[in-house]
């Protein structure tokens, strides 16, 4: 079981190695970063596959145990880039708003030039 644990660490360590980066650089949509999670999950998966010793049983339950960490640490990623692309939105909107406002606000406004 403690060889299984530590199989189950070195897919963590190589997911983390390949999901991280990659996500970051990447854009902050669903179809973007669910490649970039299915990558790494495969890269999890070969670590675990090289490093797990043991039963079929306990092979299996480690690698469930793996599969299901991962998979919430990607949800928890993709809510967190999701927020902060919503934010930036808002920020946008929000300069965007106040420049208008004050075009129309200009003593020497006129619709065309707002």
């Amino acid at each position: 079981e403690a060889e299984c644990r530590r199989a189950a660490e070195a897919g963590e360590v190589a997911y983390d190695a390949a999901f991280y980066p990659a996500a970051d650089a990447s854009a902050a949509d669903e179809a973007a970063l669910s490649g970039v999670h299915t990558q790494a999950m495969e890269t999890a998966r070969a670590a675990f596959a090289n490093a797990a010793i043991g039963g079929p049983e306990l092979r299996q339950s480690a690698s469930t145990r793996l599969e299901a960490l991962l998979a919430k640490r990607f949800h928890e990623y993709s809510a967190k880039r999701k927020a902060e692309a919503s934010a930036k939105c808002a920020e946008l909107l929000t300069a965007a708003s106040q420049r208008v406002y004050a075009a129309a606000n200009a003593n020497d406004a006129t619709v065309e030039g707002v």
